[in-house]
């Protein structure tokens, strides 16, 4: 929901996405091969889907991002990848936001700042 604010424009200074999905496209391809639950919410999703994801993947438009983010992410999240949060933050980089990528966990492989050893899905588990 930040990066969607972001993208809108809504009124405020700054933002912080914890764990969040950043291409919706790949995440479903993690947890819905075949496309049946993204066609319960989209029931023409089979014929629309690049057109249904790519206002919800932030990838796809970090050029609209213009304003301070804080990425965090835990470093052994099973739900979603911390290599969500770890392209965004590359994506901002070059449309010079001041964008900061905080991923929690040592065993992880996610580059790290900040330091917290375990943390899983939104702090949950």
């Amino acid at each position: 929901m930040a990066y969607f604010a972001l993208h809108e424009d809504w009124h405020f200074q700054a933002a912080a996405a914890y764990g969040g999905i950043t291409d919706v496209g790949e995440y479903l391809e993690t947890i819905d091969l075949e496309g049946k639950c993204a066609s319960t919410v989209w029931a023409d999703y089979a014929t629309r889907k690049n057109e249904i994801l790519q206002p919800r993947s932030a990838l796809r438009w970090p050029e609209k991002i213009r304003k301070p983010i804080l990425i965090i992410h835990g470093g052994v999240d099973e739900t979603v990848s911390p290599l969500h949060s770890l392209r965004m933050a590359e994506a901002l980089t070059p449309a010079v936001v001041d964008a900061r990528l905080k991923a929690h966990s040592i065993d992880s492989g996610v580059p790290l700042v900040d330091s917290v050893p375990g943390a899983p899905h939104a702090g949950i588990g």
